[in-house]
């Protein structure tokens, strides 16, 4: 190989000078080299499945990010929703509202019907009208039964129509054990609205994947509503809200034979739904809720995986100014959250590092730009991908350096043609 690089050694000076004289090639340039390397990460502790102390008759708990359910009791049994049908009212509302049908500021005129609704209110007067997104903050918020009829009737006409909305809703996203009778859990005939708590879990999930915005809503803490005698400003009714970190929804209910609860929670990235039935009183209902939490997020274990500004790598430089070097860091503190399940026994994650062999400063280049990747794996599977970045900027070259560079690049692709 020495022998033909010395033969071809006159011939290349006199290719190099025409090439300076085009353009240099650049697709072939650009091509990026691949580097790897591995970073021991200690092994997420593997989660046993407990006998969790739940004290309701019924639970079902869902990790969003695993895509399945990781506990139930009970979770086929039919009973009764008291308030948690009002989950299926706001899931048409929001159906309502992204097709159009309605807007948050169409005016909702309240029925008699509506202002007689007993129970928890959001003290709507008959005769008045409310905005449609006032009425929906009205049952996420406070669980306005007064609220969920004056939905009902301005999107249907009436709340039987509706009811005949929910049930069919229900049939499409296959909750085959649940009827609903009432816009808000309290029909007006002697039969109870009834589901499971897997069939009003999977409603959940469906609704927070269709509109996750919805949160903002079911998070606040507290709502004030102008009755036209005075304001009544009232409290949220999640028992969760404020007292569990991440808790942002979703919806409580009630009847003199139990506490139910519908909730959600957040934790880097993670999300977890829960329904809790047949709660003896407010709470175990509480301390339910919470033991699900803590175990669906206990499975998962917190990982730095790089520093912002943290050194990657020196580069070669080309078409530079004075520059001959760069040094390349992090652009971002990140971090990333694995279940034990994705280690599978791997005492490590594969770390790679995708950068380009040199750096091209031909245009001169700022502080901060991305220069390669860094991507991280378990097995074969990509979990994230960081950013690599210039630390400092690099002026660029005069048309004598830029060219002189470009003949020793040239060389370089030449000769590797050969290897």
């Amino acid at each position: 190989m020495k022998k033909v690089v010395k033969r071809l050694k006159k011939p290349l000076i006199g290719v190099m000078s025409l090439v300076v004289l085009a353009t240099a090639p650049s697709a072939a340039l650009a091509e990026k080299a691949d580097t790897h390397a591995k970073k021991k990460v200690k092994a997420a502790e593997v989660v046993k499945k407990p006998e969790l102390p739940i004290e309701s008759g019924a639970a079902f708990l869902y990790d969003m990010n695993l895509k399945k359910v990781i506990y139930e009791k009970n979770a086929d049994d039919v009973i009764k929703t008291a308030s948690l049908a009002k989950v299926m009212t706001l899931f048409l509302a929001s159906d309502a509202l992204a097709s159009g049908e309605v807007k948050e500021n169409d005016k909702v005129l309240v029925s008699e019907k509506s202002w007689k609704t007993g129970g928890s209110r959001m003290f709507l007067e008959v005769g008045r009208e409310v905005p449609f997104g006032e009425a929906f903050k009205g049952v996420a918020v406070v669980s306005g039964n007064d609220a969920a009829v004056a939905i009902a009737e301005h999107l249907a006409g009436s709340t039987d129509e509706f009811v005949k909305r929910m049930n069919e809703k229900a049939k499409k996203l296959k909750m085959t054990h649940t009827h609903f009778r009432s816009v808000n859990g309290l029909p007006d005939g002697d039969e109870d609205d009834t589901s499971t708590p897997r069939d009003l879990g999977n409603m959940t999930i469906e609704y927070l994947k269709k509109y996750p915005g919805n949160l903002k809503i079911h998070s606040l803490q507290e709502f004030s509503f102008d009755t036209g005698r005075g304001v009544i400003t009232q409290k949220n009714r999640n028992p969760l809200l404020g007292e569990y970190k991440g808790a942002d929804g979703l919806k409580t209910g009630w009847i003199d034979e139990h506490y139910n609860l519908i909730g959600t929670a957040e934790k880097g990235g993670v999300r977890l739904v829960f329904v809790t039935m047949k709660g003896a009183n407010e709470k175990i209902r509480a301390k339910d809720a919470k033991t699900l939490l803590d175990y669906g997020f206990n499975q998962y274990k917190k990982y730095v995986l790089n520093k912002k500004g943290e050194k990657v790598a020196t580069l070669p430089v080309y078409k530079a100014s004075e520059d001959k070097k760069a040094e390349v860091v992090m652009k971002n503190d990140d971090e990333v959250v694995i279940h034990s399940s994705q280690l599978k026994g791997k005492k490590t994650v594969k770390e790679k590092l995708v950068l380009p062999d040199y750096i091209n400063a031909g245009k001169g280049m700022k502080a901060g730009e991305v220069i390669g990747k860094k991507q991280y794996f378990i097995g074969k599977k990509l979990i994230h991908e960081s950013d690599i970045v210039l630390k400092e900027g690099i002026e660029k070259g005069n048309w004598w350096q830029k060219a002189l560079d470009s003949i020793l690049l040239s060389g370089m692709w030449i000769v590797g043609l050969f290897k």
